[in-house]
């Protein structure tokens, strides 16, 4: 899956990347596309799709997911719409293992 999200820099802050998901490898871009070389490479986990924090504060994204990373640390995203945002969690999620991030879990 590869295409535009907004990253979480600080406090306030957030920044447009092109991004690349290959398998459990996620990369960032400062261009329009995957040419050159990545600005960032991280080793994802998982996905938490933060629905407490859609709707409030001054960082407010409506269309925020988190990406927990191998290393133990969160990469805070924001999607351009409901869609791509669905579209990315559930890529993440199964590259990851987990399956769907909208299905729900199965009973033993």
């Amino acid at each position: 899956m590869e295409g535009f999200l907004q990253k979480k820099g600080g406090l306030f802050s957030w920044k447009a990347y092109f991004f690349v998901l290959d398998g459990c490898t996620l990369r960032s871009f400062a261009g329009s596309s995957r040419e050159g070389m990545p600005k960032s490479e991280v080793v994802i986990a998982g996905v938490n799709p933060r629905e407490e924090l859609q709707d409030r504060g001054k960082a407010h994204k409506p269309h925020r997911f988190d990406v927990d990373l191998d290393s133990g640390g969160v990469l805070c995203v924001s999607a351009p719409n409901a869609a791509t945002r669905q579209q990315w969690m559930d890529a993440v999620a199964v590259a990851t293992g987990g399956g769907s991030a909208a299905a729900p879990a199965s009973p033993p």
